[in-house]
């Protein structure tokens, strides 16, 4: 049987690694790597509005599993730099997190039309994302 300082030690580097590898984690869904399986929301560039929501609820589970707690949720979409960007705000303890992500995209679909006018106007719009997990 491990003495108690290693089993401390041991999980003191379980929650290191698992902190060090959640932006990797969390690019990857963003990005649709094959490991993740959730990027339904951006396929060839191209983001789907009307998929976008269970997207971010699958990053959430993800970001969830370390045992943090979702705090809030940006979505920046930035049509002149054709850019998306995803802002997840966590704490696990009494320490708080910002996980940020970007992606390129080439085009938007089903985007509401409030939403599409700001873009339009204003070039981005930068959303606070609510979501019921």
């Amino acid at each position: 049987m491990p003495e108690p300082q290693e089993t401390v030690a041991y999980q003191w580097q379980r929650l290191v690694n698992n902190v060090r590898n959640l932006p990797k984690r969390i690019s990857q869904a963003i990005q649709g790597t094959p490991e993740t399986e959730i990027w339904s929301s951006l396929e060839n560039q191209t983001l789907d509005f009307d998929l976008l929501e269970d997207h971010l609820k699958e990053i959430h589970r993800i970001v969830k599993k370390d045992g943090s707690d979702i705090l809030g949720t940006r979505l920046i979409l930035d049509e002149r730099q054709n850019l998306m960007e995803i802002k997840i705000y966590s704490r696990k303890g009494e320490k708080n997190s910002l996980l940020t992500n970007h992606v390129k995209i080439n085009s938007m679909k089903n985007i509401p039309p409030d939403i599409m006018e700001e873009i339009q106007s204003k070039g981005r719009v930068e959303l606070t994302i609510h979501l019921m997990i």
